[in-house]
Protein backbone atom coordinates (compact mmCIF):
# COMPACT_ATOMS: atom_id res chain seq x y z
CA UNK A 1 0.00 0.00 0.00
CA UNK A 2 2.93 2.21 1.09
CA UNK A 3 4.69 1.69 -2.49
CA UNK A 4 1.19 2.69 -4.18
CA UNK A 5 0.89 5.96 -2.05
CA UNK A 6 4.39 6.95 -2.98
CA UNK A 7 4.63 6.01 -6.50
CA UNK A 8 1.28 7.39 -6.84
CA UNK A 9 3.10 10.59 -5.41
CA UNK A 10 6.18 10.91 -7.34
CA UNK A 11 3.89 10.47 -10.87
CA UNK A 12 2.02 13.74 -9.07
CA UNK A 13 5.11 15.69 -8.58
CA UNK A 14 6.74 14.92 -12.02
CA UNK A 15 3.38 15.92 -13.77
CA UNK A 16 3.20 18.72 -11.61
CA UNK A 17 7.27 19.63 -12.28
CA UNK A 18 7.33 19.25 -16.04
CA UNK A 19 5.89 22.81 -17.02
CA UNK A 20 8.59 24.23 -14.75
CA UNK A 21 11.43 22.01 -16.65
CA UNK A 22 10.40 23.22 -19.78
CA UNK A 23 10.35 26.68 -18.64
CA UNK A 24 13.75 26.48 -17.21
CA UNK A 25 14.80 24.64 -20.68
CA UNK A 26 13.13 27.47 -22.76
CA UNK A 27 15.55 29.72 -20.30
CA UNK A 28 18.19 28.21 -20.59
CA UNK A 29 17.92 28.40 -24.70
CA UNK A 30 16.71 32.05 -24.62
CA UNK A 31 18.52 34.29 -26.92
CA UNK A 32 18.22 38.31 -26.68
CA UNK A 33 15.85 40.09 -29.08
CA UNK A 34 17.26 43.35 -27.94
CA UNK A 35 18.91 45.32 -30.96
CA UNK A 36 21.28 47.15 -28.82
CA UNK A 37 23.88 44.33 -27.39
CA UNK A 38 26.30 46.68 -25.39
CA UNK A 39 25.54 47.00 -21.82
CA UNK A 40 26.42 50.51 -21.38
CA UNK A 41 25.92 53.34 -23.74
CA UNK A 42 30.31 54.00 -24.38
CA UNK A 43 31.14 55.32 -27.93
CA UNK A 44 33.76 58.06 -28.71
CA UNK A 45 32.21 59.69 -31.24
CA UNK A 46 28.75 61.05 -32.16
CA UNK A 47 27.07 62.79 -34.95
CA UNK A 48 24.11 64.58 -34.86
CA UNK A 49 21.93 65.82 -37.26
CA UNK A 50 18.18 67.33 -37.49
CA UNK A 51 15.52 70.31 -37.65
CA UNK A 52 16.02 72.87 -35.08
CA UNK A 53 13.42 75.28 -33.81
CA UNK A 54 14.28 78.55 -31.64
CA UNK A 55 12.54 81.80 -30.78
CA UNK A 56 14.59 84.76 -32.25
CA UNK A 57 15.11 88.59 -31.33
CA UNK A 58 15.55 90.20 -34.32
CA UNK A 59 15.64 93.88 -33.30
CA UNK A 60 16.06 95.28 -29.56
CA UNK A 61 13.38 95.79 -27.35
CA UNK A 62 9.89 93.70 -27.52
CA UNK A 63 7.99 93.18 -30.30
CA UNK A 64 10.63 91.56 -32.37
CA UNK A 65 10.56 88.28 -31.51
CA UNK A 66 9.47 85.56 -34.23
CA UNK A 67 9.65 81.45 -34.18
CA UNK A 68 12.40 80.68 -36.37
CA UNK A 69 13.15 76.80 -38.01
CA UNK A 70 15.91 75.05 -39.51
CA UNK A 71 18.68 72.70 -39.36
CA UNK A 72 21.15 71.47 -36.10
CA UNK A 73 24.89 69.93 -36.81
CA UNK A 74 26.84 68.45 -33.77
CA UNK A 75 29.37 66.29 -33.46
CA UNK A 76 30.91 64.89 -30.02
CA UNK A 77 34.10 63.54 -28.84
CA UNK A 78 34.64 61.51 -25.68
CA UNK A 79 37.54 61.64 -23.46
CA UNK A 80 36.43 59.28 -20.75
CA UNK A 81 33.30 57.80 -20.18
CA UNK A 82 31.34 60.64 -19.16
CA UNK A 83 32.89 64.14 -20.40
CA UNK A 84 33.62 65.12 -23.97
CA UNK A 85 33.64 68.18 -26.06
CA UNK A 86 31.30 68.87 -28.62
CA UNK A 87 30.61 71.60 -31.69
CA UNK A 88 27.57 72.51 -33.44
CA UNK A 89 26.95 74.62 -36.58
CA UNK A 90 23.48 75.43 -36.84
CA UNK A 91 21.29 77.62 -39.54
CA UNK A 92 17.45 79.26 -38.52
CA UNK A 93 14.96 81.04 -40.91
CA UNK A 94 12.38 82.98 -40.18
CA UNK A 95 10.66 86.81 -41.20
CA UNK A 96 11.64 88.98 -39.19
CA UNK A 97 8.97 91.91 -37.00
CA UNK A 98 9.59 95.47 -38.39
CA UNK A 99 8.29 98.58 -36.89
CA UNK A 100 4.98 98.91 -38.28
CA UNK A 101 3.18 101.00 -39.56
CA UNK A 102 6.40 102.68 -41.27
CA UNK A 103 6.96 104.99 -44.30
CA UNK A 104 8.53 101.88 -46.56
CA UNK A 105 5.71 99.85 -47.01
CA UNK A 106 8.26 96.88 -44.88
CA UNK A 107 6.68 94.36 -42.76
CA UNK A 108 7.57 90.79 -42.82
CA UNK A 109 10.70 90.44 -44.84
CA UNK A 110 12.73 87.10 -44.26
CA UNK A 111 16.05 86.54 -42.01
CA UNK A 112 18.85 84.28 -41.82
CA UNK A 113 20.51 83.51 -38.25
CA UNK A 114 24.07 81.28 -38.01
CA UNK A 115 25.36 79.83 -35.10
CA UNK A 116 28.56 78.14 -34.50
CA UNK A 117 29.61 77.04 -31.01
CA UNK A 118 31.43 74.14 -28.96
CA UNK A 119 31.96 73.18 -25.48
CA UNK A 120 31.97 70.35 -23.13
CA UNK A 121 29.21 67.85 -22.56
CA UNK A 122 28.81 65.56 -19.97
CA UNK A 123 27.07 62.13 -20.37
CA UNK A 124 25.47 61.64 -17.05
CA UNK A 125 23.48 58.62 -16.88
CA UNK A 126 23.33 55.73 -19.86
CA UNK A 127 22.22 52.34 -20.78
CA UNK A 128 22.15 50.18 -23.03
CA UNK A 129 18.29 52.09 -24.69
CA UNK A 130 18.76 55.34 -22.88
CA UNK A 131 21.83 58.38 -22.79
CA UNK A 132 21.12 61.51 -21.38
CA UNK A 133 23.44 64.46 -21.79
CA UNK A 134 24.16 68.07 -20.49
CA UNK A 135 25.77 70.62 -22.79
CA UNK A 136 26.94 74.33 -22.75
CA UNK A 137 27.94 75.86 -25.92
CA UNK A 138 29.50 79.33 -26.84
CA UNK A 139 30.15 80.89 -29.69
CA UNK A 140 29.89 83.17 -32.55
CA UNK A 141 26.73 83.99 -34.45
CA UNK A 142 25.72 85.61 -37.95
CA UNK A 143 22.17 87.34 -38.97
CA UNK A 144 21.31 88.33 -42.39
CA UNK A 145 18.57 90.79 -43.15
CA UNK A 146 20.14 93.35 -45.20
CA UNK A 147 19.35 92.56 -48.40
CA UNK A 148 15.22 91.48 -47.34
CA UNK A 149 14.72 95.20 -46.55
CA UNK A 150 13.58 96.91 -49.43
CA UNK A 151 10.59 98.89 -50.59
CA UNK A 152 8.14 97.79 -52.82
CA UNK A 153 10.38 99.24 -55.69
CA UNK A 154 12.86 97.34 -54.78
CA UNK A 155 14.79 100.67 -52.95
CA UNK A 156 17.27 99.28 -49.73
CA UNK A 157 16.72 100.79 -46.63
CA UNK A 158 18.86 100.28 -43.58
CA UNK A 159 17.01 98.00 -41.25
CA UNK A 160 17.71 100.00 -38.25
CA UNK A 161 15.06 102.40 -39.34
CA UNK A 162 12.72 99.75 -39.26
CA UNK A 163 13.87 98.62 -35.59
CA UNK A 164 16.06 95.38 -36.57
CA UNK A 165 19.76 94.48 -36.58
CA UNK A 166 21.97 95.19 -39.69
CA UNK A 167 23.80 92.07 -40.97
CA UNK A 168 26.47 91.54 -37.88
CA UNK A 169 27.94 88.91 -35.51
CA UNK A 170 27.23 88.48 -32.58
CA UNK A 171 27.73 86.28 -29.31
CA UNK A 172 25.71 83.16 -29.15
CA UNK A 173 25.37 80.23 -26.42
CA UNK A 174 23.08 77.09 -25.69
CA UNK A 175 22.44 75.56 -21.89
CA UNK A 176 20.93 72.45 -22.55
CA UNK A 177 20.45 68.56 -22.94
CA UNK A 178 19.94 66.00 -24.96
CA UNK A 179 17.79 62.90 -24.44
CA UNK A 180 18.82 59.67 -26.90
CA UNK A 181 16.86 56.86 -27.30
CA UNK A 182 19.02 53.62 -29.00
CA UNK A 183 17.78 52.20 -32.50
CA UNK A 184 20.85 49.92 -32.11
CA UNK A 185 24.29 49.79 -31.26
CA UNK A 186 25.04 52.81 -33.37
CA UNK A 187 21.91 54.41 -34.09
CA UNK A 188 19.75 56.77 -31.88
CA UNK A 189 16.74 59.24 -31.83
CA UNK A 190 17.68 62.34 -29.94
CA UNK A 191 15.30 64.87 -28.82
CA UNK A 192 17.60 68.47 -26.97
CA UNK A 193 15.82 70.84 -25.44
CA UNK A 194 17.73 74.14 -24.74
CA UNK A 195 18.10 77.38 -23.62
CA UNK A 196 19.48 79.67 -26.87
CA UNK A 197 21.24 83.46 -26.09
CA UNK A 198 21.91 85.77 -28.33
CA UNK A 199 24.14 88.74 -27.71
CA UNK A 200 23.63 92.25 -29.35
CA UNK A 201 24.81 94.10 -26.98
CA UNK A 202 27.27 96.16 -29.06
CA UNK A 203 24.82 96.52 -31.80
CA UNK A 204 24.72 99.98 -33.37
CA UNK A 205 20.95 100.47 -32.50
CA UNK A 206 21.28 99.19 -28.89
CA UNK A 207 21.10 95.65 -28.76
CA UNK A 208 21.02 93.53 -25.78
CA UNK A 209 20.37 89.90 -24.47
CA UNK A 210 17.88 87.74 -24.97
CA UNK A 211 17.30 83.75 -24.25
CA UNK A 212 14.83 81.72 -25.57
CA UNK A 213 13.81 78.05 -24.89
CA UNK A 214 14.77 75.98 -28.39
CA UNK A 215 14.71 71.78 -28.93
CA UNK A 216 16.25 69.83 -32.19
CA UNK A 217 15.23 66.69 -32.60
CA UNK A 218 17.38 64.20 -35.55
CA UNK A 219 19.53 60.78 -35.45
CA UNK A 220 22.70 60.29 -33.95
CA UNK A 221 25.61 57.93 -35.11
CA UNK A 222 27.63 56.23 -32.90
CA UNK A 223 30.91 54.74 -33.28
CA UNK A 224 34.27 53.72 -31.91
CA UNK A 225 33.89 52.31 -28.15
CA UNK A 226 35.95 53.31 -25.17
CA UNK A 227 38.37 51.03 -24.29
CA UNK A 228 37.92 50.03 -20.24
CA UNK A 229 40.95 47.46 -18.89
CA UNK A 230 40.84 45.18 -22.07
CA UNK A 231 37.36 45.72 -22.62
CA UNK A 232 35.61 47.47 -25.17
CA UNK A 233 32.26 48.85 -25.10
Amino acid sequence: MNKTLLSTALCAAAFCLSPVLSAESALTNYIPTSPVENPISEHRWEIFGGIGYKPYSVGPGSGHTSPFWGFNGEGAYFFTSHWGIAGTGRGYFGTAHVNVPNSYGIYRPTTDEYMYMGGPEYRYARNEHLNLSLHAFVGAEYNQINGNIRTTSGEYVDPEAVGVYKDQPALGSSFGGAADFAVNNHWAFRIEPEVVMDDFKWSPNGGGLSAHFGASAGVVYRMRGIHHRGKSY
